[in-house]
């Protein structure tokens, strides 16, 4: 502000200058979220099942879609589109890209945390929630299995493991500190307790690669850990474990295995929840925010297969749970969320104490600069709700032993009262008794 000398000698005040930088976020932030458009299109298109035109459209819009912060947002969101597209290199790509931004940002520069904690979290580079990250691993190794790259989809599923085992002490430290920044305000943290510590549908398909690789010990292994996975997690796989796995690793010489994989409904979304909060230092009231998952509730309630063969045979084949991606979701966002809370709730204490500072110390004259101060700071104090949009919410999985041949499959998807809701046929899929044959589907609603 040196070209305005008059208005440099006014800000000299801390309080004033407090108000200034304030109302100049507020109004940048309420800039750029204007100028983030509603994706409804692209969600309508996939629910259709017109996967390619989908991604068109969102990669047309990305400036309208996405802010100058969201670039792992985009990227995921793009990443999976690809993968229901068949686009599958492209979607490795952007799901490479993200796990590697996810990483730098995991450590975000120190302006970014600043800016933070006396704005918000909207102002930081959007880093990906855990069940994103990871996932997006399971992602990438699907695409790989299309691909015909079996060492590569190995790979990824290490990956997945070695992230899903930091999970539960990657915030202790970060936790045990937030939770002693509380108590001096005679406040606590959230629960944020999380079971998740093993996943069924990444020992599924390691299981399945393993099998297609002739190694059926370190398969017999991976069937283990799905019947350890369910028993030990109960509020994450509350479902029985899919009955067609009894005979993943008995397929008898000369016949060969079908494998079925259908994605259902869409993970969690982030809410905002506001709370009152009494500041007894200052006798004060005020609101902060932080976000909240929240289910999205799928029209699916059954999934099954038709499978016909070139004689005309026909076999129907229920599709069964194997994981709750929103279960997870939910699971893993809880000690983060926790942090947050204590971020949000901290921040915004010393946003009141600031703003206080402000009121007491104007005159009558000024008490316009005191309105405009207590809205700034309502206005500023905005959750970050960013989540992926298209990620499923559950996984669905079968298979069947059959001669090799060459067949049609077709997914139903049926809703509670037995409505077929949709179908995805599949002509052509080649069942060979050697390597993997998995025929992938996709429901959204």
């Amino acid at each position: 502000m040196q070209q305005f000398p008059a208005i440099e000698k006014r800000l000299q005040d801390s309080g004033l200058r407090y108000f200034a930088v304030l109302l100049i976020a507020t109004l940048l932030l309420l800039t750029g979220c204007a100028t983030r458009q509603d994706q409804t299109l692209v969600y309508q298109t996939l629910r259709r099942n017109y996967y390619d035109k989908a991604l068109d459209i969102l990669e047309t819009n990305v400036t309208d879609f996405y802010g100058k912060t969201d670039e792992v947002l985009y990227l995921l969101d793009s990443g999976v589109i690809a993968h229901y597209a068949g686009e599958f290199k492209t979607s490795n790509e952007k799901f490479s890209l993200a796990e590697k931004l996810i990483d730098e940002y995991y450590a975000t520069s120190i302006g970014q945390s600043v800016t933070s904690w006396f704005l918000n979290d909207l102002v930081k580079d959007y880093e990906g929630e855990e069940f994103e990250d990871i996932y997006g691993n399971i992602f990438m190794a699907l695409n790989y299995v299309h691909l015909g790259m079996t060492e590569d989809a190995f790979v990824e599923i290490r990956r997945f493991d070695n992230k899903q085992r930091i999970l539960q002490s990657k915030y202790a430290d970060a936790l045990n500190y937030a939770n002693d920044q509380l108590k001096n305000k005679n406040a606590d943290l959230p629960p944020q307790a999380m079971q998740f510590n093993n996943s069924a549908l990444a020992r599924y398909l390691s299981m399945i690669l393993y099998r297609s690789t002739g190694q059926f010990d370190n398969a017999a292994v991976d069937r283990r850990y799905i019947d350890q996975a369910f028993a030990t997690q109960l509020e994450l796989y509350p479902f029985p474990v899919p009955s067609s796995l009894d005979d993943e690793l008995s397929v008898p010489k000369g016949m060969a295995r079908l494998n079925l994989m259908s994605f259902t409904g869409l993970s969690p979304a982030k809410m905002e929840k506001r709370i009152n909060y009494y500041d007894d230092e200052n006798d004060d009231y005020f609101t902060f925010a932080y976000p909240y998952m929240v289910r999205r509730p799928s029209a699916i309630q059954a999934v099954r297969a038709r499978v016909t063969g070139t004689d005309g045979s026909e076999y129907v084949v229920p599709l069964e749970m194997i994981e709750s991606i929103e279960n997870i979701a939910v699971d893993t966002f809880a000690q983060k969320e926790a942090l947050i809370y204590a971020k949000s709730l901290v921040r915004a204490l010393g946003k009141a104490a600031a703003g206080n500072a402000i009121r007491h110390s104007l005159d009558g004259d000024n008490r316009i600069l005191s309105i405009l101060t207590m809205l700034a700071q309502d206005l500023t104090e905005v959750a970050d709700t960013r989540t992926t949009s298209y990620f499923p919410g559950s996984v669905y999985v079968s298979g069947i032993t059959l001669v090799p041949d060459v067949y049609t499959v077709t997914i139903e998807y049926v809703d509670r009262r037995g409505n077929v809701i949709s179908s995805d046929t599949h002509t052509d899929v080649a069942v060979r008794e050697k390597g993997i044959n998995l025929t992938e589907s996709l429901c959204l609603q």
